[in-house]
């Protein structure tokens, strides 16, 4: 039992983030959310530029499109849904995932050479039992995607994984 205890100590130290970047006390969340996933062809790139026409941007509308070796994933307001599978009538939707929430953690530049940040925040968010469905990232901002039923409680774990982080500033 005590070897048990010493080395969860010991992992405990070793999972401990040293941060050297700076977080927003801010989380923004979008909801009404949905995923859509796509083989990438040709084609299916070529209808891309046709999304980015339906969203409004200046109305704080989201659209992120993801894409990897094999495929592209459209994350996009739901009410854009009917209009983007016209689009894509086409091409093989693999996936459509719906009722989805984003939910945004800002950072400051050095967050791309911290290491950690990204293990820390899925951590934080699994060991609360929610499920991720993409994660995305840009320069100074973290970005996760998410069920509308887990909202709340990914919310509230950001919220502690920043209050963490603020407590640790002030020591």
């Amino acid at each position: 039992m005590m070897a048990l205890r010493r080395y969860g100590e010991q992992i405990q130290k070793k999972t401990i983030v040293k941060y050297q970047f700076k977080m927003s006390h801010e989380i923004i969340m979008k909801t009404n959310l949905c995923d859509i996933c796509i083989v990438k062809t040709p084609s299916a790139l070529d209808k891309i530029k046709q999304i980015h026409q339906i969203v409004d941007y200046e109305k704080g509308e989201t659209l992120n499109v993801i894409q990897g070796n094999y495929e592209i994933t459209i994350v996009i307001s739901q009410k854009y849904i009917d209009s983007l599978k016209e689009i894509l009538i086409s091409e093989k939707i693999l996936n459509v995932q719906k009722h989805l929430v984003s939910l945004t953690i800002g950072l400051s530049k050095e967050f791309l050479s911290t290491p950690g940040i990204l293990a820390l925040a899925t951590r934080k968010l699994s060991w609360n039992n929610i499920n991720i469905f993409e994660s995305i990232s840009t320069m100074t901002e973290l970005i996760f995607i998410v069920a509308e039923k887990d909202a709340v409680k990914a919310y509230n774990t950001f919220q502690e994984m920043i209050r963490e982080h603020i407590e640790y500033y002030q020591h």
